[in-house]
């Protein structure tokens, strides 16, 4: 014997059932929701042209810091590359590319001797050390991708590990 609270919830559902079951096709297809396009996760949106062109001229710390920037390919975990150019369009600016996104970032120079590559919408951080660089998230606090090496990171590493070894 079921109690009357199971009843109840039996006959609930049979009625679900039955409502669902007696709904037109055409009704039920207008019912979903339209497809989103699909979003990036984990990485944040380019540098707008509106953004570029609003670019305050480079101070004499900041062209200093572009002249210690790697420039060129960098190859990454699991193959990915990024590319260091310098923009063409403004003096002491940095493009960073990352697939199909391009950032204009803004050199500085750490007394640690890190470049770090700050994205002038504050989104993207790509921090170059003497054997390495990454691309992060400054948002999220992800990293984009890791272990980037340019080929003077990789030269630096060698020879220091080959110092080492002697």
């Amino acid at each position: 014997m079921t109690s009357p609270i199971s009843a109840l919830r039996l006959a609930a559902v049979a009625l679900a059932l039955l409502a669902q079951s007696s709904m037109t096709p055409a009704v039920a297809q207008t019912a979903q929701p339209a497809k989103k396009a699909p979003v990036k996760k984990g990485v944040p949106a380019p540098t707008t042209p509106a953004q570029r062109a609003a670019l305050q001229a480079a101070d004499e710390q900041q062209l200093a810091a572009a002249e210690l920037v790697y420039y060129g390919k960098y190859v990454c975990d699991e193959k990915i590359e990024i590319f260091v150019e310098k923009d063409p369009r403004s003096a002491g600016y940095v493009d960073v590319r990352h697939k199909k996104d391009v950032w204009v970032m803004k050199p500085v120079a750490s007394a640690t001797g890190a470049v770090r590559l700050e994205d002038i919408d504050k989104n993207v951080l790509l921090v170059q050390i003497p054997y390495k660089s990454m691309l992060l998230n400054v948002r999220s606090g992800q990293r984009i991708v890791d272990s980037c090496q340019h080929d003077s990171q990789i030269a630096t590493e060698k020879a220091d590990k080959a110092a080492a070894a002697k």
